[in-house]
């Protein structure tokens, strides 16, 4: 059973008005109760943005969308942050990263640091997110300076410290999973239970710390990827294990047989877009919203202006009706190579949905539609196609995820323009017979906030 499934109670997302809003809530204050990052009972978490942290040098906080992960990033050389910290080992939480083009930079400039004003040493940035940095202190309080060495371009990041009151023993190894891989959930079984995110995006690396001696069972995750275990013995404190590189193998996106559209029923869809399904804890997010999604009964779900489509397609594989995605600002260079030809024209019922991705050439995709498509659907990342081309191509509705032209909700020359309001946002979109461009459109928004 998959660890997100245990954890799945949740009320349906509420209905709200429609608006014209603009932002993107998705950041959470605090980390939530599906976190992938749960502490051990033997480690205490100092965040970096906490009140007794002292910061030298220019350093500015990021977040990663869709969650409550925040970090700092500095590109200055000779930046220190100063971190007070209770036990007798350290260790450093590294910020995910992973290749570009993505929201969040690039994030591997070298770091160094001291224990209490003690020599300096390098932190190894290849091992994965978390490195042990001290062990065998004093028991009490300590004083960690980490220190950025960024050579201006590149940026040097760090999410958190933790202090422990024992030594941990280190596993390492490597993952690979192809280009769209980026965070790997660790569910850890054994002396002691935790979940974390151990892998670097960038690197394929991974790390997990095991505070206690015993036998622990890792079960890895990701969805759009088969599930991974590991089975690790650990046999005393600071042991240092390296694993054999394995590969985890990416799902291929399935397209869903469609269901008959009945003469006298409406065409359902389920919109949404932009929602930040960029790795793991956020596609988890996404596949709590799959209940809903289903009780909805839609024809088909439009999906725009997405970063990483493995993930969406393993948040989305119980979806029991057909699905379409398209690129969008900060899709990841393997976006379009990921994503089947039936994901991205899909005739249905009346219906043909078409995407229309970031680079795309209107003219071009809009050729695609037959004279007999009677029903003309879009999922796009902008809305800026010509409106004498839409008319003359006689589109009903175009759902996009990007950029706010006349509003989130507008009709232009018999075509309908619906946008994302936010990354949290659900529309239920019913076209009633006659299936063509003539038909009456009902559009319900609904919100599924990030847990708390």
């Amino acid at each position: 059973m998959k660890w997100s499934k245990r954890v799945r109670e949740m009320s349906d997302p509420r209905p709200v008005p429609i608006s014209d809003e603009v932002a993107t809530p998705t950041f959470l204050e605090r980390v939530h109760r599906y976190s992938i990052d749960s502490p051990t009972a033997h480690s205490r978490r100092y965040e970096t943005s906490g009140q007794d942290v002292e910061i030298q040098g220019e350093w500015n906080e990021r977040r990663f969308r869709g969650t409550a992960t925040r970090y700092l990033v500095s590109t200055e050389f000779g930046a220190k942050v100063r971190v007070p910290f209770q036990g007798t080992a350290a260790s450093i939480i590294l910020p995910m990263d992973f290749e570009s083009p993505s929201p969040y930079g690039d994030i591997g400039g070298a770091l160094r640091c001291r224990i209490d004003g003690k020599g300096y040493r390098d932190i190894d940035l290849s091992r994965g997110r978390e490195v042990l940095i001290a062990c065998n202190l004093d028991r009490g309080g300590h004083e960690l300076e980490v220190e950025c060495l960024s050579d201006g371009r590149t940026a040097s990041g760090i999410e958190a410290i933790r202090g422990w009151d024992l030594e941990p023993a280190t596993v390492r190894g490597k993952i690979d999973g192809g280009a769209l891989l980026t965070d790997v959930r660790a569910n850890v079984l054994g002396p002691v239970q935790f979940s974390r995110s151990i892998r670097s995006g960038r690197t394929g690396a991974f790390s997990l710390l095991l505070p206690v001696p015993g036998e622990y069972r890792i079960d890895l995750q990701a969805l759009g990827w088969d599930p991974h275990r590991l089975t690790v013995k650990v046999a005393r404190g600071g042991q240092q294990i390296d694993l054999p590189s394995f590969q985890m193998r990416a799902v291929p996106p399935q397209p869903v047989s469609s269901r008959t559209v009945r003469p006298d029923e409406s065409f359902i869809l389920v919109c949404f877009a932009h929602s930040n399904i960029w790795g793991q804890e956020s596609a988890e997010w996404l596949e709590r919203r799959i209940p809903w999604i289903n009780a909805q009964a839609p024809h088909v779900v439009l999906d725009s202006n997405e970063v990483n489509p493995q993930y969406v397609a393993g948040a989305l594989s119980e979806l029991q009706c057909p699905w379409l995605t398209c690129t969008g600002n900060h899709s990841m260079t393997a976006f379009e190579a990921a994503v089947p030809e039936a994901m991205r024209n899909l005739m249905i019922g009346p219906a043909r949905v078409i995407t229309v991705g970031k680079d795309a050439s209107w003219d071009s995709i809009l050729a695609q539609f037959k004279e007999t498509d009677h029903l003309r659907i879009a999922c796009s990342y902008e809305p800026f196609a010509p409106p004498e081309l839409l008319a003359r191509h006689r589109v009903k509705l175009l759902f996009y995820g990007h950029s706010l032209e006349q509003g989130c909700h507008w009709e232009r020359d018999g075509t309908t323009y619906l946008r994302k309001v936010d990354a949290n946002t659900f529309y239920r979109v019913e076209i009633d017979p006659p299936h063509d461009f003539s038909a009456p459109i009902r559009v319900q928004r609904f919100v599924a906030n990030r847990e708390i």
